[in-house]
């Protein structure tokens, strides 16, 4: 990688962090002390991989089922607080029996991988025609500031993006999306995607977090989930207070915040559902600069520091997006591939040629994003509110290899 290539929504990455302890593979978040903090549900067992259990379909008119509707089957982590949550392993997932694998080495799809029942067979809004269309919602944009985690932090610029008939937003509680944007960027250069999800009844909080040569992983991890917080609290703007479902999260993320994603993932059992664009296991400078800052904080496993990283921590589902390295991101250690090897089933790992660069989710334009917006909408209604009609693009789906540029679809 080059020192300082900027590519539009992501690519370069940052250096190494300070006020953390010094362990196998970099720094990561100080431990949490033997006693439990208060009202607080640590995060679930790592022998129980997979994605959490579909709640009931929603109503027709995008309308999802309240929490406490009779039938609502429940979610892993359903019943998780509104808080700090409990930090993961702090050595990088010692001990879970996640093999790193050499760099370089190319996985192949498990042909026994037993995927989510996307039958399509509920009662949300059915989407007719193309996916990648807008919805029948107009969307509400909403700026909002969300307090830092961390007082010594500056507070966090947001956008929501809420789904609306005339003046009204529509009723809730609504699945909940939080999109982070790539390093040196911010939310707005993905409302692309904000916009679009929340034309088809999601409600979308776009953060933007700090940029800093300086890693800070762990700390921006935090603010990702104390975003979450903020959306389902009493602090949020009117107009979407009280519609966000704490059933229903996803995160979504491109390059740097696309690690952030998995990292608040493998912290916060509430979080269902993690897309990353590309997303970058990168810590620090490049690696010809910094060769030991690079590998800080992996969260994916890291086959250069042969640190198996924290996925394993995390029961969310998981939807990789990944590019042809390029001078973007060309580390063979940092590759969105990672990911998908790391993650507990189900994945799915979208894996394109040449056609689709590293900092193409931030590109209206580019090649990838009228599938990408097909797959990830797809995914969210199928497991969020059983929409019928999407059922081809989901995982498993017919149309999901037949984008421009895919090379091949991988599951697990």
């Amino acid at each position: 990688m080059l020192l300082l290539v900027l590519v539009a929504g992501g690519g370069c990455h940052e250096g190494g962090g300070d006020e953390t302890i010094l362990l196998a593979g970099g720094p990561h978040p100080e431990p949490p002390s033997d006693s439990p903090t208060p009202g607080v549900t640590p995060p679930p067992a790592t022998d129980t991989p997979g994605a959490n259990t579909p709640t009931d379909p929603a109503e027709p008119g995008m309308t999802p089922a309240m929490p406490d509707d009779p039938g609502t089957a429940p979610m892993d982590g359903q019943d998780a607080p509104v808080g700090d949550p409990v930090a993961p392993p702090p050595d990088g997932g010692v001990g879970t029996g996640v093999e790193v694998e050499p760099c370089g080495e190319d996985p192949e799809s498990d042909a026994g991988a037993v995927l989510p029942d996307y039958s399509s067979s509920g009662d949300g809004a059915e989407v007719s025609d193309d996916p990648a269309a807008d919805g029948p919602f107009s969307v509400l944009r909403l700026d909002a500031t969300v307090p830092s985690p961390d007082p010594a932090r500056a507070d966090l610029s947001a956008t929501f993006y809420a789904p609306r008939t005339a003046a009204v937003v529509a009723d809730g509680p609504l699945p909940l999306v939080l999109v982070m944007h790539g390093f040196a960027t911010n939310h707005v250069l993905y409302e692309h995607f904000s916009n679009h999800l929340a034309s088809h009844g999601l409600l979308v909080l776009g953060l933007t977090l700090p940029s800093s040569l300086i890693a800070e992983h762990d700390k921006n991890a935090l603010e990702a989930i104390a975003a979450i917080d903020f959306a389902l609290g009493d602090d949020a703007p009117v107009a979407v207070r009280g519609r966000a479902d704490a059933r229903r999260i996803a995160v979504a993320g491109h390059s740097f915040g696309g690690k952030i994603g998995f990292y608040a993932a493998s912290m916060d059992p509430r979080i269902d559902i993690v897309i990353g664009w590309d997303p970058s296991n990168a810590g620090g400078p490049p690696c010809l600069v910094d060769p030991n800052s690079c590998n800080d904080y992996p969260v994916a496993p890291n086959c250069m520091a042969m640190d198996s990283g924290l996925l394993s921590t995390m029961s969310a589902e998981t939807f990789v997006f990944r590019a042809a390295p390029d001078g973007a991101n060309p580390e063979p250690a940092h590759n969105a591939i990672h990911f998908f090897r790391g993650a507990p089933a189900p994945a799915t790992m979208v894996d394109y040629d040449t056609a689709a660069a590293h900092g193409d989710w931030a590109n209206v334009a580019s090649i990838p994003i009228e599938h990408t917006k097909r797959l990830q909408l797809s995914l969210l209604l199928d497991r969020f509110t059983g929409a019928p009609g999407v059922g081809e693009w989901s995982p498993g789906g017919a149309q999901i290899d037949q984008g421009p540029g895919v090379r091949r679809v991988l599951y697990k």
